[in-house]
């Protein structure tokens, strides 16, 4: 009778450590990032542990230690691309850190956003970088009366006093009618955000440094519509065909988002009334997408990645309490001009 195959049992931290020559301590660091073992150490370590795949029991050692070693990120739109680059980053910097990141959608909701910090709470995430809704103080209230290291990005509402990373939202909108007008434009539309979130802080501020331009360069602010459309292109376009209905041209027209821009771009179209021919338009975020050639959008570029950088590193920091200040940090736009803008001239031209 044939000898039968013999049955590998499971690798373990000792078969490991016998192979290398090592301690089960050494081994058990090895797994850790910044940890104090040696690079070529580790590097044995972690080959040795991969042939015989090996995976150290996390669950045990977070445990054992007391610790999860996860944070949380709450956003409020998954769909818009600039909170999927800031979560991207956050995975990276908290990878090389040992850390996991758990997301969560609001979708602008102060209770679903509410329902996940504590779903966080009662997991025992050791931190949370959230964009808030703004719409209640709850949300911050539970933060702090956990004790949940935290900190902000986005925006910041009025009652928050903690730890932030934010875009200067009053500078970037400075910088789109600072661009608008050195294009000629003379009837001006701003497309905001919905209702629901109009009075959303980083929008107010983008809308003020925008009207703040016009009025130091005393431009006359009758001349300037406030339109309510939304952050979406399905919204962009409406808004546009509400006020092509209404008989009234913009040469100018700034919106609160690529997205927007983009809806606004595409239902002038059908009506032969084309962005960088007849009038000009910049959006918010500098989207990927904005860069094509067949759209060439104008925006404003915000750092999303470096501010979730920023966020991302000084929040592990202060969980290591490697970090006791108070971070509150505002990173300038750029204005990126393209050809919405940069193909229009109101010279000769009457809105």
């Amino acid at each position: 009778m044939a000898d039968e195959p013999k049955i590998q049992s499971k690798a373990t931290i000792k078969d490991i450590a016998r192979l290398v020559g090592v301690s089960e301590t050494t081994v058990s660091l090895s797994f850790r990032p910044n940890s104090r073992i040696g690079k070529k150490t580790r590097n044995k370590v972690l080959e040795i542990a991969n042939e015989l795949n090996y995976f150290p029991n996390t669950a045990a050692r977070d445990l054992r230690s007391g610790r999860t070693r996860t944070i949380g990120i709450i956003i409020n739109d998954i769909t818009n691309p600039f909170y999927g680059a800031m979560i991207r980053k956050a995975e990276e910097i908290a990878s090389q850190q040992d850390y996991e990141v758990i997301i969560a959608e609001s979708q602008w909701s102060s209770e679903r956003s509410l329902n996940s910090i504590r779903k966080m709470i009662q997991n025992r995430f050791e931190g949370i970088i959230i964009c808030f809704t703004e719409k209640t103080r709850d949300t911050y209230e539970l933060i702090q009366s956990s004790g949940l290291a935290h900190i902000a990005v986005d925006t910041i509402p009025p009652f928050y006093n903690g730890p932030y990373v934010i875009n200067d939202a009053q500078r970037a909108g400075y910088l789109a009618a600072q661009h608008l007008h050195e294009r000629g434009c003379s009837k001006i539309a701003v497309f905001n955000a919905q209702n629901d979130i109009g009075e959303f802080s980083s929008v107010k501020s983008m809308e003020e440094g925008f009207f703040s331009f016009y009025r130091e360069s005393g431009f006359p602010l009758e001349n300037i519509d406030r339109i309510n459309a939304g952050l979406t292109i399905s919204s962009g376009e409406k808004a546009f065909q509400n006020v092509w209905e209404q008989g009234t041209f913009h040469n100018g027209i700034f919106c609160m988002n690529d997205f927007c821009a983009m809806g606004v771009m595409n239902e002038s179209a059908l009506h032969d009334i084309l962005p960088g021919r007849d009038y000009a338009i910049i959006g918010v975020d500098n989207n990927y997408v904005s860069s094509l050639h067949c759209l060439s959008l104008s925006s404003i570029d915000i750092a999303y990645t470096e501010i979730s950088e920023i966020a991302t590193t000084y929040l592990i920091n202060r969980i290591e309490k490697r970090e006791s200040s108070t971070l509150n940090k505002i990173i300038p736009p750029l204005l990126v001009a393209r050809d919405s803008t940069l193909n229009y001239s109101a010279k000769g031209k009457v809105p």
